[in-house]
């Protein structure tokens, strides 16, 4: 249980991977760690993480899982919730959760991204299953298949570029949207078959 008139060295706002990553090391440095997070991950539709080394496929919640019990066995303390102030007084960051507060030596935004999903109906149902967010975690798996990116031509161009490595085809549906992208965008596009 964290203490609140405890001064921790470090505060990570974040308990993903990476900032239970950061945890781990500052607590083998012998550095009194607080992870406050909110428990909500971006990756939590996904079937399976790819690209770390000796998990491949692992669920999410599972390497979340065995990354706080470590965590926990190198002294991390944990906090459920979402901060709502966050502020630098007298050369010390102070954090607050709802009446709760927490200062320290060093704060970490470990908070990540989160993604904005397109108000289409059964996407979300879809979601991690049949439709992804990243190229780098999921292209490997719809290799030799038809892909189809939802956005502005603007924001997904280049990751159509990138699908290439591995989809047989790639379409994009600019969701309705009439766009101008200029003729060298579309003339590269067609060069791309895209």
């Amino acid at each position: 249980m964290p203490a609140e008139n405890k001064l921790y060295d470090c505060i990570i706002i974040g308990g993903g991977p990476s900032g239970l990553t950061c945890a781990i090391y500052l607590a083998r440095f012998l550095r009194s760690v607080l992870i406050i997070d909110s428990g909500q991950y971006r990756n939590y539709a996904s079937h399976g993480i790819h690209g770390y080394l000796g998990y491949d496929g692992i669920k999410p919640s599972l390497l979340i899982k065995l990354a706080r019990k470590e965590a926990v066995e190198y002294g991390v303390v944990f906090n459920k919730g979402t901060v709502n102030k966050f502020s630098r007084k007298q050369n010390l960051w102070e954090v607050k959760i709802g009446n709760k507060k927490f200062i320290a030596k060093k704060a970490v935004m470990a908070y990540g991204v989160r993604d904005v999903l397109p108000d289409i109906k059964g996407f979300k149902k879809y979601y991690g299953k049949y439709i992804f967010h990243c190229p780098v975690c999921d292209g490997y798996e719809v290799r030799g298949k038809t892909v189809g990116i939802v956005g502005e031509i603007a924001k997904v161009e280049d990751m159509a570029y990138e699908l290439l490595q591995w989809a047989e085809r790639v379409i994009i549906f600019t969701n309705g949207r009439r766009e101008d992208a200029g003729a060298g965008v579309y003339r590269k596009l067609k060069k791309f078959k895209i």
